[in-house]
C-alpha cells in the first residue's frame, strides 16, 4: 500500500485514525485462542472507524512461539482494505535485514514496518522491500531520546535533521513514513513538516500519552496518521467491554473526521 493509496483511503473515510492492537493485559485471557477471539472482535467492531491497524510485536513476542503465530493470524484477520503496520522497530546489518524483510513483508505480509535509524540510511535501503513502507522512528517524545537526537553536528545542525536529509535523498514519500511523537514541541513539528514536505508521518502519543488531536492536525494537516492504542482498547481500564471499545473508537473517528473536514477545504483550494 503506497502513500498515495493511504491518502486515498483516508479521503474515503475522512480520517487518518489507525488503531493500535497492543495487548497490555494478556493475563486476563484464559488462552491464546481466547485472546485471538478478543482481538478479532475488536477488529470487526472498529474496522469502519479507521484506515488501518498497528500491531506492536512486543506484546505478542512475550507470549513465546504461540504469540508469534498469533501475530501472524492477527495480520491475516485485518481486512486487506486496511493499512497493516508491524510495530517492531527492526533494522540491522544487511544479511540480517534480509530475514527481517522476509519475516514481516513476506510471511506476515504487512504493508509497513517500523524501524530505527541507528544503522544509517544504507541499512534502511537493505531493509526496503518494493511496494512496502518503512517507518523509521525519527523523533520520539521522550526527553532522553531528544537530548541525544538533537545533539548538533559540526555544522550546528541537529544530528537527526542531518539523518532526515539523507533519508529524503534516498527514499520517496511512497517508500518511507517517518514516526514522530505527537507530544513534541510545536516548533519541532513545524520544522519536520517543512523539511519533509509531501511525506506522511505516523504520530503516536495521542490519547493515553496526552497528545492533542487539534494541535497535530493544525500543524501537520492531513499528513498526520494518528495511531491510538490504549485509549481505545482500555477506555475504562483492563475490564473495558467490547461496547466500550467500539464507542471510544467511534468517538475518536468522529473527532478526526471533524478536524479532517476543517482542513480538507484548505488543502483543496
Amino acid at each position: 500500500m503506497t502513500a498515495e493509496e493511504i491518502r486515498k483511503l483516508a479521503s474515503e473515510k475522512q480520517t487518518t485514525l489507525i488503531i493500535g492492537l497492543d495487548i497490555h493485559f494478556p493475563k486476563k485471557f484464559t488462552s491464546v485462542t481466547h485472546l485471538f477471539d478478543f482481538i478479532k472482535s475488536v477488529i470487526e467492531a472498529t474496522a469502519e472507524f479507521c484506515i488501518g491497524y498497528k500491531v506492536n510485536s512486543a506484546f505478542f513476542e512475550s507470549l513465546g512461539s504461540e504469540g508469534w503465530q498469533l501475530m501472524e493470524k492477527v495480520f491475516k484477520t485485518i481486512p486487506d482494505s486496511h493499512f497493516k503496520i508491524a510495530d517492531a522497530k527492526r533494522c540491522d546489518i544487511s544479511s540480517t535485514n534480509q530475514f527481517y524483510k522476509k519475516a514481516f513483508f513476506e510471511v506476515m505480509d504487512v504493508h509497513a514496518l517500523t524501524t530505527h535509524l541507528y544503522f544509517g540510511v544504507k541499512a534502511l535501503k537493505d531493509l526496503y522491500h518494493p511496494g512496502k513502507v518503512l517507518m523509521p522512528v525519527v523523533l520520539p517524545s521522550q526527553k532522553e531520546a531528544l537530548d541525544f537526537l538533537l545533539i548538533p553536528t559540526p555544522s550546528g545542525k541537529p544530528w537527526v535533521f542531518y539523518l532526515l536529509e539523507q533519508l529524503k535523498k534516498e527514499f520517496t514519500a511512497d517508500d518511507v513514513i517517518p514516526v514522530v511523537g505527537a507530544t513534541l514541541p510545536e516548533n519541532l513539528l513545524r520544522q519536520l513538516s517543512e523539511l519533509l514536505d509531501g511525506y506522511l508521518f505516523l504520530m503516536p502519543g495521542v490519547g493515553a500519552q496526552g497528545g492533542s488531536l487539534e494541535t497535530i492536525y493544525r500543524i501537520m494537516g492531513l499528513k498526520a496518521l494518528i495511531p491510538i492504542s490504549r485509549a481505545i482498547l482500555y477506555p475504562k481500564g483492563p475490564e473495558s467491554t467490547l461496547s466500550d471499545i467500539e464507542e471510544t473508537a467511534h468517538n475518536f473517528w468522529k473527532q478526526t473526521q471533524d478536524l479532517y473536514a476543517k482542513i480538507k477545504p484548505q488543502v483543496s483550494s
